[in-house]
């Protein structure tokens, strides 16, 4: 029987027409209206929270090298932070532009997965809707609407794409080259310094498939890249100082018998079911189950498996590794926050990889009807997850974005961050105010007309 690009059965052309690719096309482009009409109408002008913080650099004037190796939290910022400055430059220091970029960034992130589920298993069909809907979900609105931050999760998981992409590379020297220099790039963006784990350990597998195939003169290149990524990652940690951003943090955790419902109720955020009860913790641990299989599985088989079959199990290997390991890093940093904090909304697109290798996963299954049963149930599930978005979400979002507009619109008025944060019923900051300087900052912004004193016309839509 003739095989499709992923070694199994091609999908019949009914399926896999020429009609497809601009049907799922047209559903990327309808996502992504969605959530950029969801930035437009209710991301506010307003630094939020640990924005105060983070935005030191742009407020100190931090040269280009800084602001890649700044450190906010437990991670660096790195190249994401370099076009949140550029934008910043260009926009006068709006969030509300910060918030387009990032959600322009997932967009770019759901196309380029589109392609590499085409370029891994041949022509798309219908249910690789699946993607788009996983990755553009609204359910990570608090990326875009709470506390903007590229570097957080939205760079990460494109850097993270564009990396898997570059795995299925046809010439080795290209594709570990390339391998290293967006492993770099990774390490020190955000939470994509989990990348540091796993890509030796695939250009490990490069070396090994060389070695075996043509001798110990051909595995010295990857040797050679294999250093350059354990380089890089070291390179990480020279001037690093570990902020856990959690101030009663201890591991192992006195709560550490939560560590595996938590990522669990992360899992099952992700798929739409809410909550820390019976059925979120089912489903979360029926994913958990699955992404762990696909991940040994497949994580194995960068050892045993030569060729396309190889490279397809580093891309599946990569992806739900990734999830698994943010999971879990989360799970022991934050499980004193209490349960309900694993379904943050700014987690998601840290834990998209992990379903998103799930998904793939699924187009290695050899029988035609299971694969497609399961490819169908999988965009099913998907639709259900994001349609529509849910309503306490939805609530929030008008809710949060409201807040933010009365402050602003107090602080024109008044002048006062007391009386604003009293008229909002919010405060802007979670500290003390003199902890960030917060009046010297707002004194700033006003003098030199930036974030919301520049143009109040373009301070927001919100209710």
């Amino acid at each position: 029987m003739q095989k499709q690009a992923g070694g199994v059965p091609p999908w019949p052309p009914w399926l896999a027409g020429p009609f497809v690719a601009p049907l799922l096309m047209l559903a990327w482009g309808l996502l992504c209206v969605r959530s950029f009409r969801m930035i437009d109408l209710y991301s506010v002008d307003l630094f939020f929270w640990d924005q105060w913080d983070l935005f030191d650099a742009f407020f100190e004037n931090a040269s280009a090298w800084e602001l890649f190796r700044w450190e906010h939290g437990p991670h660096r910022q790195g190249i994401a932070f370099l076009l949140t400055g550029a934008l910043m430059d260009a926009s006068a220091w709006s969030t509300r532009a910060e918030a387009c970029m990032i959600g322009a960034l997932v967009a770019l992130a759901a196309a380029l997965a589109l392609l590499l589920r085409r370029r891994l298993f041949g022509p798309l069909t219908p249910m690789d809707v699946a993607v788009p809907l996983l990755i553009l979900t609204p359910a990570q609105y608090g990326i875009f609407l709470h506390i903007p931050n590229a570097s957080h999760g939205a760079a990460p998981l494109l850097l993270l794409v564009a990396l898997c992409g570059v795995c299925t590379l046809s010439r080795r020297r290209v594709r570990c080259a390339a391998m290293v220099a967006l492993h770099f790039l990774l390490v020190h963006t955000g939470f994509g310094v989990i990348a540091g784990a796993l890509t030796p350990l695939l250009l490990v597998s490069e070396g090994v498939e060389a070695w075996r195939g043509e001798g110990a003169g051909a595995a010295r290149w990857p040797a050679a890249c294999v250093l350059l990524s354990l380089a890089s990652l070291g390179f990480f940690f020279v001037g690093y100082s570990f902020d856990p951003a959690v101030e009663d943090f201890a591991f192992p955790s006195p709560q550490a018998s939560l560590y595996p419902k938590y990522v669990a109720l992360m899992l099952a955020n992700v798929l739409g079911v809410k909550g820390t009860g019976w059925l979120p913790t089912l489903t979360g641990f029926a994913a958990l189950v699955a992404v762990l299989f696909a991940a040994l599985v497949h994580g194995l088989g960068l050892f045993t498996r030569r060729g396309e079959a190889r490279r397809r199990s580093a891309v599946i290997a990569l992806l739900t590794a990734f999830g698994l390991l943010f999971c879990a890093g989360t799970a022991v940093g934050r499980v004193t926050l209490g349960l309900q904090a694993a379904q943050s909304s700014r987690y998601v697109p840290l834990i998209v990889p992990a379903l998103l290798g799930l998904y793939l996963q699924l187009q290695t299954i050899r029988s035609l009807r299971a694969r497609g049963l399961a490819s169908l149930l999988a965009a099913l599930a998907m639709a259900a997850a994001t349609f529509p978005m849910r309503a306490d979400e939805a609530r929030f979002a008008a809710i949060l974005a409201r807040d933010k507009q009365r402050w602003v619109d107090a602080y024109l008025e008044t002048g006062s961050v007391r009386v604003a944060d009293a008229r909002a019923r919010r405060r802007i900051y979670p500290h003390p105010p003199e902890e960030t300087r917060l009046e010297e900052k707002l004194a700033i912004l006003r003098m030199r007309r930036l974030s919301f004193f520049a143009n109040p016309a373009r301070r927001g839509t919100a209710p």
